[in-house]
């Protein structure tokens, strides 16, 4: 700045020019002086961000006891098994280590919560499904999960345009799964696919490991259905479950990504 014709305040032409013009050289500088002041603060503040950012927290250190339960439950469940609690709540400790992983790491934000209460919902259907009498209180605690999902996920961006993929493939399958329902499933089974589909669409217009966690989710639930009313397949519990873990580690991974800006 002191380079620039009409700020010298030495005695120099320029110096001479300001009192010409009526300004007072020691004005300029104070004013000059109090901008570098604030400039500088400025810069330093925004180098500082850049080469030491906010420490995040350690994610992957976290994630350890999920994959433990994962294989415990794996390496305990056989299809012999009886139903009981005790096979319950292994098979929903993955997903309750999960609430507790984001309760303690993301403590209080909204989309964490949200994400929480799906979990706990999640956990529930889970323990429904153990026993085959109760698989209609199961798939209601799966409908409030997605509920709380798309409450999570929002409405922006919109997307409209993922929609169709979506209608594409859940109108066909839904086709074929009707012949096979029985009576009293089908309102049930027609309720529940709607709001999986719209959980899917929005999953997939936030992105990230969310729009995987969803499709992931959807496969899991698409297996499942087939295996249970159309035709049984091979590997369908490992399939189902596997794909229902992954899916609900990332959206649960969902909670570290930075926020986006809305758009339409």
């Amino acid at each position: 700045m002191a380079g620039v014709p009409g700020w010298g305040w030495d005695g120099s032409p320029d110096s001479q020019l300001l009192v010409g013009w009526g300004l007072n050289p020691k004005g300029w500088e104070l004013a000059e002086t109090k901008a570098r002041r604030v400039l500088g603060a400025g810069l330093s503040s925004v180098a500082q961000r850049l080469l030491c950012p906010p420490k995040q927290p350690h994610v992957g250190r976290w994630l350890s006891p999920f994959f433990l339960t994962c294989a415990v439950y794996f390496l305990l469940w056989s299809p012999e098994n009886q139903p009981s609690w005790v096979g319950a709540l292994i098979k929903c400790l993955p997903i309750l280590y999960l609430v507790v992983f984001l309760w303690t790491v993301c403590p209080g934000r909204g989309y964490s919560l949200l994400l929480q209460g799906a979990l706990l919902c999640s956990a529930v259907g889970d323990s429904c499904l153990v026993w085959p009498e109760a698989f209609l209180h199961g798939m209601a605690a799966f409908a409030v999960a997605h509920l709380l999902y798309l409450w999570a996920f929002g409405l922006t961006p919109l997307k409209p345009s993922l929609l169709l993929p979506v209608l594409l493939a859940f109108i066909p399958y839904y086709g074929l799964l009707l012949w096979h329902l029985p009576p009293d499933m089908v309102l049930p089974l027609t309720a529940y696919s709607l709001v999986l589909a719209v959980m899917l669409w929005r999953g997939l217009a936030r992105g990230g490991s969310t729009s995987w966690g969803a499709l992931l989710f959807t496969l899991s639930d698409a297996v499942l259905a087939w295996n249970i009313f159309v035709h049984p397949l091979p590997h369908a519990h490992l399939v189902v479950m596997t794909t229902y873990y992954a899916a609900q580690i990332l959206i649960a991974l969902s909670a570290f990504q930075s926020p986006r800006l809305k758009s339409n």
